[in-house]
């Protein structure tokens, strides 16, 4: 199911680099809806031990959502946006196979 919300994602992203600043700053607040459901590691309170590749994928995901957030808000370069974002959505994704 996690992965599900990572390649959505990505596929978001592709054509991402030929687009004009107005589509890319849509693109990047698309990737931010796209991945605002994506499941915390653990539930609040919780005592259970966690696998530390969940803990990583989700760092990896809340790391790109907070780039496209940046981006969008023009606080960073939308490239610089979408490099980040991508480059963590991949890294949560093999840490998710």
């Amino acid at each position: 199911m996690q992965k599900y919300f990572i390649i959505d994602a990505i596929d978001v992203l592709a054509g991402y680099e030929i687009q004009e600043t107005p589509e890319r700053i849509q693109t990047l607040l698309t990737v931010v809806d796209v991945v605002c459901g994506y499941p915390k590691p653990t539930k609040k309170g919780s005592t259970t031990t966690t696998a530390n590749y969940l803990i990583g994928a989700y760092l990896h995901v809340s790391n790109a959502r907070n780039a496209c957030r940046l981006g969008a808000m023009g606080f960073i370069d939308t490239l610089t946006a979408y490099k980040i974002a991508s480059s963590n959505l991949e890294n949560a994704l093999t840490l998710l196979s």
